[in-house]
């Protein structure tokens, strides 16, 4: 599932996801550095991740995955994570990706 962010027609943020019946992770998430106000920016993401978030619980999903916090090296990202609320789970999500075959 692909989201994005438009102001007057001009995209400022895209998220990228990959699902299955209960779950969604959140595998990319993609801003136009050409859109010069980052104050709209980051608001666009937050504003987007919510919408997300709301489209995904009218879908019947159950589990929205971020993709982790590393409050080390990625305070700021884990902390506007943590501002959603929901749990914390210690585990991994991984995708297994079918090779390209040449014959």
């Amino acid at each position: 599932i692909i989201t994005k962010a438009f102001l007057h027609n001009e995209e400022i943020v895209t998220h990228v996801y990959v699902r299955d019946t209960e779950n969604i992770i959140l595998m990319s998430s993609f801003h136009n550095i050409n859109f010069g106000d980052k104050k709209i920016r980051s608001e666009s993401n937050k504003y987007l991740h919510w919408k997300d978030i709301r489209l995904f619980k009218s879908m019947g999903l159950n589990y929205y995955d971020f993709g982790g916090l590393n409050m080390e090296k990625l305070p700021g990202i884990s902390k506007f994570k943590i501002n959603f609320g929901g749990s914390t789970p210690l585990w991994y999500s991984y995708v297994i990706e079918s090779g390209i075959f040449f014959y």
